[in-house]
């Protein structure tokens, strides 16, 4: 119950929107800020947050984490036992009408993250195998997961993680689909462990780790997406789209672009924008830093790819 109740409380502060403008406080000693309800809040449920604001758990876990009392702790609850793991799993028959869309390139992680599977949509009911209180929000989350994925008998969600012993960082990356008979509509994920902590680590902190030079790296997948073909949202161009209902402006609004923090408007709000702070950041087993952009409205085609919806960059 003391977990819970502790994501509650964040979840009421990180989670809530308002009709007006936000408005912030915060602690800046701690470079924590909450956004500041314009409106009465309503106490809801965890589980109520879950479902309206699923990009936000992580943040809701780190800070639940960071406030919390307990002291630092290290290590597997089993020791024989990976890090992530199968509690059970199932699948649903979709219907053989429907077209998978696979991805064909050399890079057999950028296919997994990016082939549609329509026919069939496979479900995994995720644990994690670590001591503290991260493993157990986290394993909160996986096990509402997968009880939406039973009930709607629609909802995919397969993952792998990676380790990197050499500079102690655990990452799990998570794909969650939501397929119909009419839709495919897909998502991913992406969890980063200090195993020095048990704790979330943001994306700053493993550059740190990895002691990189934040504007080289920033650089670099600059670079990565400008060499793909793919441009910055400008503001203008994000401004039209909303605005102006034109037919004219159709082609200027379906463009292949990534995001920065800048430039985050309701139109082409995603969950992994092209800066450090906010891409799907991971390591992988070989000691490697990758990062996941989302692509706003894609129409360009790679070799492999018929529709690009995100760009995968290393950044080391």
């Amino acid at each position: 119950m003391k977990i819970k109740s502790i994501l509650t409380i964040f979840c009421l502060f990180v989670g809530l929107t308002a009709c007006q403008s936000p408005v912030y406080e915060g602690n800046a000693e701690l470079n924590v800020y909450f956004q500041k309800p314009q409106h009465a809040p309503v106490v809801r449920s965890y589980e109520h947050y879950i479902k309206l604001f699923p990009t936000q758990i992580k943040r809701c876990i780190m800070q639940a984490v960071h406030y919390s009392k307990t002291d630092t702790v290290t290590g597997k609850v089993n020791p024989e036992q990976d890090y992530f793991y199968t509690i059970e799993s199932g699948y649903t028959y979709i219907g053989s009408h429907n077209q998978n869309e696979y991805t064909n390139t050399d890079d057999e992680l950028y296919n997994w993250l990016h082939t549609n599977i329509t026919t069939e949509v496979t479900y995994e009911h995720i644990q994690t195998n670590l001591k503290g209180e991260t493993a157990q929000l986290l394993n909160y989350y996986f096990d509402s997961l997968y009880s939406d994925s039973i009930i709607t008998q629609a909802i995919e969600m397969t993952y792998r993680y990676f380790v990197d012993d050499e500079h102690d960082v655990l990452s799990l990356v998570i794909r969650c689909g939501s397929a119909n008979l009419f839709y495919y509509s897909m998502r991913r994920e992406v969890f980063n462990i200090d195993l020095r902590t048990n704790k979330l680590m943001t994306n700053e902190e493993i550059i740190e780790r990895y002691e990189l030079d934040k504007e080289k790296t920033q650089q670099l997948v600059y670079d990565q997406l400008d060499a793909l073909g793919f441009r910055f949202c400008s503001t203008e161009i994000v401004d039209a789209c909303e605005v102006d209902k034109d037919d004219s402006i159709h082609d200027i609004c379906y463009t292949d672009c990534y995001m920065t923090d800048e430039n985050l408007t309701s139109y082409f709000r995603k969950v992994f924008n092209a800066q450090l702070d906010g891409g799907g950041l991971f390591v992988t087993d070989e000691g490697k830093l990758r990062m996941i952009v989302e692509i706003a409205h894609p129409q360009l085609q790679l070799p492999g790819v018929d529709q690009v919806y995100f760009a995968l960059v290393d950044l080391m």
